[in-house]
């Protein structure tokens, strides 16, 4: 059985830098058929802090990686949903940010697991979130 998993820029970032628990992790995954989806609001994250710390070496990694996996563009329905996700944890008093919105909104359309660090960004708004 495949299954999608959307990684949370955190996750993504220690994958980038060796993290073994998190590499071997996303090893089985890939290995049991999963599809890794990139989202463009983590690749604007990565890619920012990247350049900030002008990390040549790790650009050139981080380009690698994104192009092994699907890229998956921001839709109308996207932002639709996350809207929807915006308004339901404004009224509960939990505001999100903006960006975590628009990922568990690329994931939930998708029926993809987010992978993260953060699981309280993500309990009230992500369908599916494991923390690795």
């Amino acid at each position: 059985m495949t299954h999608s998993l959307l990684l949370d820029t955190n996750v993504f970032s220690d994958i980038l830098r060796n993290h073994h628990q998190r590499c071997m992790r996303l090893w089985r995954e890939l290995r049991d058929g999963a599809t890794v989806l990139v989202s463009p609001i983590v690749y604007f994250e990565m890619r920012r802090g990247l350049l900030k710390r002008d990390a040549q070496r790790l650009m050139q990694a981080f380009d690698e990686m994104v192009d092994r996996h699907l890229w998956i563009d921001v839709s109308r329905g996207d932002w639709e949903s996350a809207a929807v996700l915006w308004a339901r944890t404004q009224s509960r008093g939990r505001p999100i940010e903006d960006s975590d919105l628009l990922i568990a909104a690329q994931a939930n359309r998708r029926s993809a697991i987010v992978i993260t660090d953060n699981l309280r960004h993500f309990r009230d708004t992500a369908d599916r979130v494991e923390a690795w």
